[in-house]
């Protein structure tokens, strides 16, 4: 019984590694993206060239917009209570 049990640990194993390789979803090819904390039904992605919404229960994106970031040297905060800043610049950005 140990080694069925055994055996079928494996394969199962397998099948979710296998499945985690096969399906990633790649969202942009920029680097160093970040995630907005927000209290309602979405996440909000910027990333150096775009701005995502993407539907928290789904994972589907719903707008994916154009912005004109070209350099990366940006320091995001967010705290627990869904606030968020980006300081870029001597500037400070708040969603």
């Amino acid at each position: 019984m140990k080694k069925i049990l055994y055996i079928l640990f494996i394969l199962l194993f397998i099948h979710i590694n296998s499945q985690i390789k096969q399906n990633p979803i790649l969202l942009v090819e920029s680097t160093n993206p970040f995630v907005l904390s927000t209290s309602n039904n979405y996440y909000y992605v910027i990333t150096i060239g775009y701005n995502m919404k993407i539907n928290k229960e789904s994972g589907i994106i719903e707008d994916k917009t154009e912005n004109h970031a070209v350099v990366e040297n940006y320091i995001f905060v967010s705290d627990r209570q869904y606030n968020n800043w980006v300081y870029y610049e001597k500037i400070y950005f708040s969603k």
